[in-house]
């Protein structure tokens, strides 16, 4: 997990989950941290990152650091506190 490779990883989840607007009072249920992940790796393509992979523990751990809370259901996906409104902006 702190392999440089796993760092990177936890740099550009941390770096889209900051387009991200302030948390909100509950989960966002439409999408879970892999869905949200995907979004970050869509994001970084856009800007032309030459590896945008993020992995979900990685974007799960970047979001925990930066104040978001989790809802776990079950597996290995959560859901995440952000607002539809900041999703559809960081697109």
């Amino acid at each position: 997990m702190l392999t440089p490779y796993a760092l990177a990883q936890y740099e550009r989840a941390k770096q889209y989950i900051e387009q991200l607007h302030q948390p909100s009072g509950k989960p966002y249920l439409l999408s879970s941290s892999y869905g949200l992940k995907h979004r970050a790796e869509s994001w970084h393509r856009q800007r032309g990152t030459e590896d945008p992979y993020v992995s979900n523990g990685m974007f799960i751990a970047a979001a925990l650091n930066a104040g978001y809370r989790i809802c776990r259901v079950d597996g290995p996906n959560v859901y995440i506190n952000v607002t539809k409104t900041s999703v559809k902006d960081a697109a």
